[in-house]
């Protein structure tokens, strides 16, 4: 409404658009919690919680390692090359800047986009062949 017009005031200073896009999302979360927390506490009770915990840890941690390993010592690949491979395979951005961090070098980041595509394909793929499917 401001950029068309100006009238209704000066320029915002990006602390303060960041704050209310900030505080915009905070609250947002907060509601989303408030209506949703006591469903999913009542839906997560006895043992669930556990197996829930041990699978997504599993699933999260499982293919990353297997990846790693297998390139490390079947196809004696770079191990900073690897990571910033597998960094893109989970689609993590804080990772590869982990690795460009710990590494102190900028390879990383040359398999990083092609893993990250692909992943990102293959994820929607099967997302639509689950939702075909069920």
């Amino acid at each position: 409404l401001r950029s068309r017009n100006p009238q209704f005031g000066g320029p915002v200073s990006e602390g303060a658009r960041s704050f209310l896009q900030d505080i915009g999302l905070n609250i947002f979360v907060a509601a989303l919690g408030a209506n949703v927390g006591p469903k999913i506490i009542t839906a997560l009770a006895g043992d669930t919680v556990i197996w829930l915990a041990l699978i997504g840890t599993t699933a999260a941690l499982l293919p990353v390692v297997v990846a790693y390993f297998v390139c490390d010592k079947f196809l004696k690949q770079n191990s900073v090359i690897n990571a910033g491979a597998c960094s893109g395979g989970r689609n993590s951005t804080p990772g590869l800047n982990a690795v460009l961090d710990e590494s102190q070098s900028q390879v990383a980041a040359v398999p990083y986009p092609v893993s990250y595509a692909v992943t990102t394909v293959l994820a929607l793929i099967g997302g639509y062949l689950a939702q075909v499917l069920s």
